[in-house]
């Protein structure tokens, strides 16, 4: 069956997902799919010889049913009718074989492979390219769909198997979870209703919020058959479920994100997991996401979820996450992350609270609970916050009584550590914001902290931070984003006089920018206090540059085996390169978070520093805690802190020791005999603080853990971009907005400052697992680096050579030890030129992997550029801009595909861009 035949190119959609779905949609035209409804009275449901999973070899399948019934089943993924062409009837086994090397369905037609521009030509083939993928190497499944019908013509509900022949799963993904979605093909793919199309709504008005893929909505979810496998040879778990598109801009790419959704009508809501964590740590969901990554899907794929596993043990929401293979209707749809979903039901299910009694906010627009609130009294109330003079006891008792302060710290804190791109300021003034309460407490059970009616705030889309800027950047470990993201520009400092939300006392509404709440807030001594230490939590514990290296390593050698087949599939990934830029972000932010805190808080000045030693004298991994950060003191740990910040300590009883008490030196001490304490850092200078154990006989026992200099830090490579898609921040309402250009990498290098020297450690004991959520992470002590500061082996070190060498027609510069930059062509008259595979320089082969930006600048003559190179990673903005009008680019056929992703947009026409 040739799903896509009668569809014009130009409703395809920007990308699919691959999942097996079985589903139906709730519109007309919409095919009809009972294998997720309620079985049909006095019908009996089939048998099949075989569970769906893995087989080595292929076999024959049985089906069996009622007797006097007849069956009817399809193998593309459609809902079996016996009036369809595409349906048999069951007259004896179904060989089930090997699919692989046989024709892909789903993608079987040429797709846009992103959605850059509007299509406004049909014929035209700038926006639709073949898919990377060598059919041959995308990995398949049997999907088998039956149903009995008996002599009245009543249907039985469909039952859908998945059957990977050939193709151990636990072994060609390397232990991953995987996942089989199965719909109806006319459930994605139909211009009217198809979810993952551009559709019929886009090809009347050539504008993206009109796209099928754009909509969203309960009636833009389709019911779909789930099956999970983990680890096992055979289905885990199966079940009917609700689909929908998922997320931003992202929405464009080939690979989409998709919602799942556990309802009643589809097979009993979340009964038949009984209780089974599809993700560790969560046996209960309302409704899960797969997720491509986001502004990282064409990355690495575990940024956010690296980011989120990190900072899970602070009080605002964080999302449990675990790679999943996905197959849609039978066809590898690559890897994605199987996440935690936020909705009234998550907050029921986690914190106990009444979901019917939940009201949330997301970007300032209602996202549950509208009844609750439908004339937005709630919504105005909190942002009238912003009017009060919060330096004023009791004004500032108003803020703490409306919002979870922990909760609005801990957020901002984080969101402000990494510089997220895409929250407040960033493509609009707020996004990716999301808070919620419980609207009526009288009606929740007396005694639940969590249903007290305060504001609390969930954390999500992380990807688009550290050191991420639209492109790699230098610059952002420096960036203001206290200023940027939250102040509207200003300082705390400074005021104007703009009326509005926050435009009352002291000049709060930041010129109508950033979180004009957080501004009234930050100029209370307490509140601003509290702020600055979790920022600094951040800053000696998670983010520490060494022990972020360690943590950082695990998730590239669990994803960078993972993704390999997800490249065969979509043809891209870039986890060495962004890597490096996060090393770079991190390995900076650790002086300048100082530095920015410091001139945005009056309150703190540089002498106000304090250095900070904890140790115990007995070894004692992971047994004390500082502001909920779990510590591994099996060495001593360094941290700088500022003056008057307070630090929760706590300490639990060792294997053959109990705690005695603390020793604290140049700070107060709460009450140094209680395991569970507050320590006021009261006094500039050094603190040490020790937790005492001692033995049976009340014996203290001599330390065993030496003080360990601070090691010198080395600074990582200068991240420079390689040769991926740009992707940009996600915009709403409106999708249609001009390409998103952020500073790239001509910005100098920011040094690190040496005043005072970072804190360094590292973490010899790596705890955060990529592959599983963890109750959170383990801060490591600060001893000599295990592990080297990165330099990237194929993009320019910081100590890149700056100088150029002429080289026949070109102009060059060095960027490693192995490769060279093309900087400019010096041949402005010629009509045709080759960029070379290889330059000679000072008798020394170096690959050309990079065309900088304007390196054909007044080449108004040059009609061919020949590009011999396969191996380029990065070409400049506008690097062909002043070529002819007309001008080709002939490139190596067997990266065709590739770099004509590359070369979009770099001043040729994508329409000559040739093999």
């Amino acid at each position: 069956m040739e799903l896509i035949k009668g569809i014009s190119k130009k409703l395809l959609a920007v990308g699919m997902c691959v999942a097996i779905i079985g589903g139906v949609m709730p519109v007309s035209n919409i095919v009809p799919d009972l294998s997720v409804s309620v079985e049909a009275a006095g019908v009996e449901d089939l048998t099949f010889s075989r569970a769906s999973g893995y087989y080595a070899d292929e076999f024959d399948l049985e089906i069996t049913g009622p007797e006097g019934q007849k069956i009817y089943y399809t193998t593309d993924s459609s809902v079996p009718d016996p009036a369809s062409k595409t349906t048999k009837e069951y007259t004896g086994a179904i060989r089930i074989k090997n699919l692989k090397g046989t024709p892909v369905v789903l993608s079987n037609k040429k797709v846009a492979l992103t959605f850059c521009e509007d299509i406004r030509d049909e014929a035209s083939k700038d926006n639709f390219y073949a898919f990377d993928n060598d059919p041959q190497k995308v990995d398949r499944a049997s999907v088998i769909r039956a149903i009995t019908v008996d002599g009245s013509g009543n249907k039985s509900k469909v039952s859908t198997r998945t059957y990977f022949v050939g193709n151990n799963y636990n072994e060609t993904y390397g232990g991953c979870a995987v996942m089989s979605l199965v719909t109806d093909p006319d459930n994605l793919l139909n211009p009217k209703n198809g979810i993952y199309v551009l559709g019929e709504g886009y090809d009347r008005s050539h504008n993206f919020n009109d796209a099928n893929f754009a909509q969203r909505g309960k009636e833009w979810e389709r019911p779909a058959n789930m099956e999970f496998f983990d680890g096992k040879d055979t289905v885990e778990v199966t079940q009917g479920v609700g689909i929908r598109i998922h997320g931003g801009y992202s929405r464009r790419n080939q690979q989409k994100s998709m919602n799942i959704y556990f309802r009643d009508t589809y097979d009993y809501g979340t009964k038949n997991l009984k209780g089974y964590e599809l993700i560790p740590g969560t046996s209960k969901y309302s409704n899960i996401m797969i997720r491509n990554g986001g502004n990282d899907a064409d990355f690495t794929k575990f940024k956010d979820k690296y980011i989120q596993d990190e900072v899970s043990f602070l009080a605002c929401d964080t999302q449990k996450s675990r790679p999943c293979m996905v197959y849609l209707n039978g066809e590898y749809w690559g890897l994605y992350n199987l996440t935690e979903k936020y909705s009234d039901n998550y907050y029921q299910y986690k914190y106990g609270v009444d979901n019917n009694n939940v009201v949330s906010y997301k970007d300032y627009d209602i996202d549950e609970g509208e009844d609750l609130d439908p004339d937005g009294r709630l919504l105005e109330e909190y942002r009238d916050l912003a009017n009060l003079d919060m330096t004023k006891a009791a004004n500032y008792k108003k803020f703490t009584d409306a919002v979870d302060v922990d909760s609005f710290i801990d957020y901002n804190a984080v969101e402000v550590y990494i510089d997220n791109g895409d929250w407040w300021e960033g493509c609009t003034n707020i996004h990716n914001h999301l808070m919620w309460r419980v609207v009526d407490p009288s009606k929740e059970e007396a005694g639940n902290e969590y249903a007290d009616g305060r504001w609390r705030y969930s954390l999500f889309d992380t990807e688009f931070s550290m050191g991420w800027e639209g492109g790699y950047s230098t610059t952002g470990p420096t960036i203001d984003s206290l200023k940027k993201h939250l102040l509207g520009g200003n300082s705390l400092t400074q005021s104007n006089t703009n009326t509005g939300w926050g435009g009352g006392w002291g000049g709060n509404s930041n010129n109508g920018k950033g979180d004009t709440i957080f501004t009234a807030a930050a100029k209370n001594s307490e509140f601003a206090n509290r702020y600055i230490t979790r920022v600094m939590d951040l800053r000696n514990g998670v983010f520490e540059y060494y022990r972020s290296c360690n943590v950082i390593a695990e998730y590239v050698a669990k994803y960078s085996t993972l993704v390999e087949k997800h490249v065969e599939r979509w043809g891209w990934s870039d986890i060495p390169g962004t890597v490096n830029t996060m090393k770079y972000f991190l390995y900076n932010r650790q002086d300048y978070v100082m530095t920015m805190l410091e001139a945005n808080f009056p309150s703190i000045t540089k002498s106000d520093r304090v250095n900070l030693v904890l140790s115990t004298n007995v070894v004692a991994p992971k047994e004390v805690k500082v502001n909920d950060m779990t510590l591994d003191l099996s060495n001593q740990w360094k941290a700088i802190y500022y003056k008057n910040n307070k630090l929760r300590v706590e300490a639990t009883d060792v294997e053959g020791y109990k705690f005695d008490h603390w020793e604290v030196v140049n700070a107060s001490v709460e009450d140094s005999k209680l395991a569970s304490t507050t320590i006021t850092l009261d006094k500039s200078g050094s603190v040490n603080i020790k937790g005492v154990y001692v033995d049976s006989e009340g014996n203290a026992p001599v330390p065993t853990v030496s003080p360990v200099p601070t090691a010198t830090p080395i600074p990582p490579a200068t991240p420079v971009p390689t040769n991926t898609p740009k992707p940009s921040p996600t915009k709403r309402p409106d999708w249609n907005w001009p390409n998103w250009d952020r500073p790239g990498m001509s910005s100098p290098t920011p040094k690190p400052s040496n005043e005072p020297q970072p804190t360094t450690a590292a973490n010899s004991q790596p705890t955060s697992s990529p592959a599983a959520a963890t109750d959170g992470p383990v801060v490591s002590p600060t001893i000599v680096p295990s592990v080297q500061p990165p330099v990237a082996t194929d993009v320019p070190s910081a100590g890149s050579d700056t100088k150029v060498y002429t080289v026949k027609k070109g102009v060059y510069r060095i960027l490693t030890t192995n490769t060279a930059e093309l900087v400019k062509s010096n041949s402005k008259t010629a009509k045709t030129y080759t960029v070379p595979a290889t330059v000679k320089i000072e008798g020394k082969n170096y690959k050309v992997t990079a065309i900088a930006k304007n390196a054909f600048k007044k080449h108004k003559k040059l009609k061919l550029i020949k590009i011999k190179s396969k191996n380029l990673k990065l070409v400049g903005k506008s690097a062909f801009k002043g070529v002819h009008k007309n001008a080709v680019v002939k490139v190596p056929k067997d990266v065709y595909n590739k770099y004509k992703k590359l070369l979009k947009g770099k001043g040729i026409k994508t329409s000559n861009i040739r093999k």
